[in-house]
Formats: structure tokens, C-alpha cells, sequence
């Protein structure tokens, strides 16, 4: 065999291309994917380790997450079992990649594997990073609690260490927290105690921060602290300081921060009864927000002045903002719902590729116990993320029933009486679950109207089938590709007539032809604004009487022969609308 050429230098080329991450993660990664291609090639697992690691910050700061939490986990996995810090850092920055596939979960849980590891490592320095993120985190999900014990963690980690400016932050955060916790306490003395606390904790960061000659600091904590004057009661003082915050951050050129004080002093005026000024200050910030302000931040400010304009008494106008408020807060609860969609592909994509990896990679195992554990792993992981998804969808169109988990159960079992296999059986269950899953991009006005849908409507909703399939057909998950041909083909008819390609007879993919059978029966039987509830006899009748038009007459005689030997019943009893 001839021998290979020894790699030149590794840990310089590392440090080459650690150097480029900041200005240029793409050449980062170049250099990252060359020592992977040649440790590789060497069997060097620590340099291959070291290489991943770097490759998955470069695709991180490209805004690729999906690739660099594969990439990461295959890191973490090479990483000597003895250097505690690498693998810390590992799971710190997968961490990161899973937040931004909002995957909270499993970005937690890796958070907490890195906190230990650092812990047991006896770095404190990464533990302080990790607590700041875990902080952080916590803050985001209205977790004030364990967002609290995170910074009093950090609080005396920060004073061991020294690191005046960290400590800064830690306390502003800290106080933060308190504020936040004690919104959501019961008891009036309890959130008391919490919010002067806070004020104790606050001077100290403000006598940090001008300490530190830090002005930027300085407005953030002095803001903090208006606002807990403003839950104090203190509307003179709160007033006063969100004025000085405002006029400063303005001198300095922060427009949105000084747009931030701008909207806390319209509170602090709503609150003491003077809606003129709110109004002025809140039209002000208007201003900026219309240009630099995210679609979450408008929905706030419209909420805002509305309530303002109802202390003006013109009730007309606090309606319409109202209104431009409600649209906003549809349209980013729509985008969350997308974005949790793709995220959830994402996780079943990269439970795929670590549970293949890991195969790949096993070692001193029996290979088909190995196997065994991790398909399960896989299966569960699947089918959760499938109720996910088949939720998200139900929850606009019928929140009132378990309606995507009865078709997904009673597709399964026409599938078995056609002659499936209890594996392709099952994973029609969970694919028939997403066949609505389009029904996420309909615009509500369309998707929830009681009254009959015009032409033009009609044709946006039709366009379910097309949204539906190519959302799912973005991931390679075997099960998600049969749930994009049944998302497309489930409103297809036997005689061609349906839509949205007029396929007929066994051009129809026979799992969209179940489908068709099963849902139609279940929305005949299902209560909806514009209709009553059929009874059982009546679904029957109906898909008698289209078996070979609209649907597949095999397809109609093995439900109906189902539902007669009582084989439904169990599925029946628990759809609760029927």
C-alpha cells in the first residue's frame, strides 16, 4: 500500500482558517473541508473532529444551520473522550444551530451537556459563556425562573473572575429577570420583593457602567430601570429617566434604541392618564419602526396606539389600529408556524443523517442491536415530529378535533384490508396525517370563512394540494415523501374530475386514494360552521353512491366493509366530533 503524505501542519492551517471565521466564513469553511478531505483520508479522528468543529461555525455564520448541526454532531462524536473541553465547545455551538432551527428542546438539552462538561473540565470561562446563552435562552421562551438561576449562577462566576464588564451584563440581565418574574408572580408581596431586588441589582450595573466609561451600557441599564419604576408605580421618575434615555441614545445616533424609550415613555404617559403626549411620542417612534421596525415590534406599536386613542375616546380610530395590530400578530404567528414546519423537517433530516453516522461509526457494538435501538430512536422521533406538524395545520382549520390522527388511523387500516404490509400500513398513518399541511399558507379570510367561498377563493384553496407538497417534498425523509404525494393527490378524482392536476383511475397514487376516501367521510361527519354533522349512514351512503366517479371503488368497499364489521369503532369513539 502506498503511504500517504503526511498532512502540512495542521494546526496552523486551523488557526488560518479560525482567523478567516470572522470576515470570511466561507473561507473558513474552504479551509475547514480541505483538513476534513485529508484527515479523512489519514483516519485521524482528532483532526477530523477539530476540522468539523470549524466547518460547522463557518456554515452557522453563513446561516446554513441545518448542515452545521449535522456537521457539528458528527464533531462531537469524534472528539476524544478525555479533552471535555472540545466536546463542550461541540455541543455548545449545535446548540446554537438547533436554536435557530427552533428546535427548543434539543437546543437545551445540549446547552445542559455543555454546562457539564465545561463544569467537569474546570473551565470556567466556557461555563460562563454557556450560562449567558442558557440565560438567554430561557428569557426568549418566558422562562423567567430558570432564567433568574442561571444569572445568580453566573453572578458569582463573574466576580470570581474579575471581568468588571461581564459582571455588568450579568447584573443587568439579572435584574432584567427579576422585573420579568415578578409580571408573572400572584402575589402582590412576592413581586414586590422581586421587582426591589431588582433596583438594588440595577445601581450596581449603572455604578458599573459608569465605572467602565461605558455609555451604551449605561442607557441600557438607566431603560431597565424605567421600566421597573414604570411596575413601581413611579411615573414621575420613570418619566423622567425614559426622557434622558431617549435624548441621549438620539445624541449618540441609536435610533432604535432611542425608539425603545420612546415606546416606554408612551406607557409611562398611558399610564398617568395623558394620552396626547403618548400619542405624540408613539407617533414619533412610528416613524422609525415603519423602516427599521420587524413586523412583531409594529404589531406591539399598534397595540399601543390603540389603547391610546381609546383613552382619546376616538373609538374609530383605536378600532382600526386594532385591526392593523391583529393582522400583524396573524401574519408572525403564520411565519412562526413556517418556520416551525421547516424546522421540524430539519430535526427528522439530521436524526436521519446522525442515526445513519452513527451506524457507520459503531464500534465494539453488535451491529444489529445497534440497529434495532436506533431505528426506534428514528421511529419515535418521526412520528412526533409528524403530530407536530399534522397539529400546526389542524389547529387553524378544526382545533376543535382530532381530526389529521383519525384520518392517518383509518387510512392505515384501509391499507391493511388492500393487502399492506403492516410497515407501508404504518407509515401511511403518519404520512396521511400532513395531507392539510398546505393549509398553513391560506389566508385565514379564506380558510376560516363561514360563508360559501367565492371562485377566486375557491382557487386559492385548491392551491393546499400544490403548498402542501412541495413544503414536505423539501425533506429526503422517506416518510415525508409519501406525505407529499398524498398531500398532492388527495383531492383527486377517480373520473378525473378533481384537481389539481385531473389525474384519473390508477394514474392516482393509491395512497392519495385512501385519503380521499377517509377524509371525505370525516368531514361529512364533522360539524363545521357551514354544515351540520351528517350521521355514519348518511357518509356511507354518499361514498356509495360516487364509488368509481370521484373515488376508487376497491378503496370504497374496504372502508364500508370496515365500518359494518365494527373494525372503526375504536377510531370512532375517539373523534370526539361524531
Amino acid at each position: 500500500m502506498t503511504a500517504l503524505p503526511p498532512i502540512p501542519d495542521p494546526a496552523s492551517v486551523l488557526a488560518q482558517g479560525q482567523a478567516q471565521l470572522p470576515h470570511s466564513p466561507a473561507g473558513s469553511l474552504g479551509v475547514a473541508r480541505q483538513l476534513e478531505a485529508l484527515a479523512r483520508q489519514h483516519n485521524d479522528d482528532p483532526l477530523l473532529s477539530s476540522a468539523l468543529y470549524l466547518a460547522g461555525r463557518a456554515l452557522l455564520r453563513m446561516g446554513r444551520a441545518r448542515e452545521a448541526l449535522s456537521t457539528l454532531l458528527e464533531a462531537v462524536a469524534l472528539c476524544s473522550e478525555a479533552d471535555l473541553q472540545a466536546q463542550a465547545r461541540c455541543w455548545h455551538e449545535a446548540a446554537v444551530a438547533q436554536r435557530r432551527l427552533a428546535n427548543d428542546r434539543e437546543a437545551l438539552e445540549y446547552l445542559g451537556l455543555a454546562l457539564q462538561l465545561h463544569r467537569e473540565a474546570g473551565d470556567q470561562a466556557g461555563e460562563i459563556d454557556v450560562l449567558d446563552e442558557l440565560a438567554a435562552y430561557h428569557t426568549q421562551l418566558e422562562a423567567h425562573a430558570e432564567a433568574l438561576s442561571c444569572y445568580r449562577a453566573n453572578l458569582q462566576l463573574r466576580r470570581a473572575s474579575g471581568d468588571l464588564r461581564g459582571l455588568a451584563q450579568t447584573l443587568l440581565g439579572l435584574g432584567r429577570a427579576q422585573l420579568l418574574l415578578s409580571r408573572t408572580l400572584g402575589g402582590r408581596e412576592a413581586a414586590r420583593a422581586q421587582q426591589q431586588e431588582a433596583l438594588g441589582v440595577l445601581g450596581h450595573a449603572l455604578q458599573l457602567g459608569r465605572q467602565l466609561h461605558d455609555p451604551a451600557l449605561v442607557l441600557e441599564v438607566q431603560l431597565e430601570q424605567a421600566r421597573l419604576q414604570l411596575e413601581l408605580g413611579q411615573l414621575d421618575a420613570a418619566e423622567q429617566l425614559a426622557r434622558t434615555v431617549q435624548h441621549h441614545c438620539l445624541e449618540r445616533g441609536e435610533r432604535r434604541a432611542a425608539t425603545e424609550a420612546l415606546l416606554l415613555l408612551a406607557d409611562v404617559l398611558t399610564a398617568g392618564q395623558h394620552p396626547a403626549q403618548a400619542l405624540h411620542a408613539l407617533l414619533d417612534a412610528q416613524q422609525v419602526l415603519q423602516t427599521l421596525g420587524t413586523p412583531a415590534e409594529l404589531a406591539r406599536l399598534h397595540l399601543q396606539l390603540s389603547a391610546v386613542y381609546e383613552q382619546l375616546g376616538e373609538f374609530q380610530s383605536a378600532l382600526q389600529h386594532h385591526r392593523q395590530y391583529h393582522a400583524l400578530d396573524r401574519a408572525v404567528r403564520a411565519d412562526q408556524q413556517s418556520v416551525r414546519a421547516q424546522a421540524t423537517f430539519a430535526r427528522l433530516d439530521v436524526e436521519r443523517s446522525r442515526h445513519e453516522s452513527e451506524l457507520h461509526r459503531a464500534r465494539g457494538q453488535t451491529l444489529e442491536q445497534h440497529l434495532a435501538e436506533r431505528t426506534l430512536q428514528l421511529e419515535a422521533t418521526q412520528i412526533e415530529m409528524t403530530e407536530l406538524l399534522a397539529s400546526a395545520a389542524e389547529f387553524r382549520d378544526a382545533p376543535l378535533g382530532p381530526h389529521a390522527r383519525w384520518v392517518g388511523e383509518a387510512s392505515a387500516q384501509v391499507a391493511l384490508r388492500l393487502g399492506w404490509s403492516d410497515e407501508r400500513a404504518q407509515a401511511l398513518n403518519l404520512a396521511a396525517r400532513l395531507h392539510d399541511i398546505g393549509k398553513i399558507a391560506i389566508p385565514d379570510r379564506i380558510l376560516l370563512k363561514e360563508a360559501s367561498l367565492s371562485a377566486s377563493e375557491w382557487a386559492v384553496m385548491r392551491e393546499h394540494t400544490v403548498l402542501g407538497a412541495r413544503l414536505l417534498a423539501a425533506s429526503a425523509s422517506p416518510l415525508l415523501q409519501l406525505a407529499s404525494t398524498v398531500a398532492l393527490s388527495h383531492h383527486e378524482q377517480w373520473d378525473g374530475g378533481g384537481y389539481p392536476h385531473g389525474l384519473s383511475g390508477e394514474q392516482i397514487p393509491l395512497p392519495g386514494r385512501i385519503v380521499a376516501v377517509v377524509d371525505t367521510y370525516d368531514a361529512l361527519v364533522s360539524e363545521r360552521p357551514y354544515k351540520p354533522a351528517w350521521t355514519p349512514g348518511q357518509a356511507l351512503q354518499f361514498l356509495r353512491q360516487r364509488s368509481g366517479r370521484h373515488f376508487d371503488p376497491e378503496v370504497v368497499r374496504a372502508f364500508c366493509d370496515l365500518h359494518e364489521e365494527g373494525l372503526l369503532t375504536g377510531l370512532l369513539a375517539a373523534h370526539t366530533v361524531h
